[in-house]
């Protein structure tokens, strides 16, 4: 007799399936995703794993890619209508079925009465295959930071997720680490289903397997964690656990790309203990300037300067005052980036169409495309000290 956990699927949809021979049927709903992890590695684990279409469509497909990879004993069948290319994608992930929401008896009983495609394991047994273990990513971990508020880090930092995403498709994560008031998702104008805050609070937080049903796919296809919903989850967010967080995600991901708040907080000392890589941002204001000079030096002190670090000046124009000479004289170290101030940058952001998508011939998406590619050719650099959970 078959286990089967359904994952927020109608209450008809789930009466069909039960009334199929031979199935026992457990409900899920979205709220119990994160426990999933451990019933998929319990002894007595499902045989049939559905993903309704309460679940968005992404997230479903990396839970199953996941699911194919570490459990692959566990058939996976996916509720939604056929359109465009998805089936592709869902063979892809691993999905051994589609089932329309509207699927009657007879769609039913075919797409559930096929056998497993490997036998069940019995109590005791790995519920690995017994084969060797697959490459790890160690991925590029690109944090950007600035002493000061208000000098274009958000857009910055999102416009270089982006321009990593054209050349790694699908390997790119955006983690808006601003976690009093990160606003990753306006710039991007998506509405997730899932925050920073409830990697956190999930049962499965760091689990591997249900990491990704966190994260948010952007119509580019890069993967955003986005920021929390209320200031005060800042309180219940350690170091340690942002070491961790981004520790994971850089196994998962080739680029991971930090957003931070302004200044220095215990969560951008976290993430820069992950750093393989540092952007130094900066308007052309003596108050910004001074403070950056200020933090480099800190950094520097405390031994969280990575190897690869890049100074880029942002909204640099001549009713300044001053040049880029100016700056190297007082932070004393090069400029190696300016990016020009331009009008349609704030626009942009405002409408949630970021400058590398809306406006690729700018002069400012040519400077990301330019830095992008110069942190590429960078040493990749991590020395992983990471901080455990207590």
């Amino acid at each position: 007799m078959s286990r089967l956990t359904l994952v927020c699927v109608e209450e008809s949809l789930a009466a069909g399936i039960e009334a199929l021979p031979g199935h026992v049927v457990v409900r899920l709903g979205s709220d119990d995703l994160g426990g999933l992890a451990g019933i998929l590695s319990s002894a007595d684990s499902p045989d049939v794993l559905v993903l309704g279409e309460e679940l968005p469509l992404e997230s479903s497909l990396h839970f199953s890619a996941s699911v194919s990879e570490h459990h692959p004993e566990v058939e996976v069948v996916l509720v939604r209508d056929v359109t465009g290319d998805l089936p592709l994608r869902a063979l892809r992930a691993g999905v051994r079925d589609i089932v329309p929401p509207a699927a009657d008896a007879e769609m039913l009983g075919e797409a559930f009465s096929r056998p497993n495609r490997l036998p069940r394991r019995t109590t005791g047994e790995s519920a690995l295959p017994q084969t060797a273990p697959g490459p790890v990513h160690d991925g590029r971990v690109v944090v950007v930071t600035s002493p000061k508020g208000g000098v274009g880090k958000t857009t910055v930092a999102t416009n270089l997720a982006l321009a990593f995403g054209k050349d790694n498709p699908g390997d790119v994560v955006l983690v808006d680490l601003d976690l009093q008031f990160g606003d990753v998702d306006t710039m991007l104008d998506i509405r997730p289903h899932h925050t920073i805050a409830d990697v956190f609070d999930g049962s499965g937080a760091f689990d591997a397997l249900v990491m990704r049903t966190y994260l948010t796919v952007h119509d580019s296809g890069i993967s955003v964690l986005c920021g929390a919903p209320s200031p005060d989850v800042a309180d219940r967010i350690s170091g340690p656990d942002v070491g961790k967080l981004i520790d994971e995600l850089s196994r998962q991901f080739r680029h991971v790309v930090v957003d931070t708040s302004a200044g220095i907080t215990e969560w951008t000392l976290a993430a820069l203990e992950q750093a393989s890589n540092l952007v130094l941002l900066s308007s052309m204001d003596v108050a910004c300037i001074r403070g950056m000079r200020k933090e480099i030096d800190v950094l520097a002190e405390l031994g969280l300067m990575p190897q690869a670090r890049t100074v880029v000046l942002n909204m640099a124009d001549r009713q300044s005052g001053m040049k880029v000479k100016d700056v190297e004289n007082v932070i004393g170290v090069p400029v190696d980036n300016v990016l020009p101030r331009a009008r349609e940058v704030h626009l942009a952001g405002n409408h949630g169409a970021p400058m590398v998508l809306s406006r690729r011939k700018s002069s400012f998406s040519k400077g990301i495309r330019h830095l992008a590619e110069a942190i590429q050719a960078q040493e990749h650099v991590r020395h992983h000290r990471r901080v455990e959970l207590a």
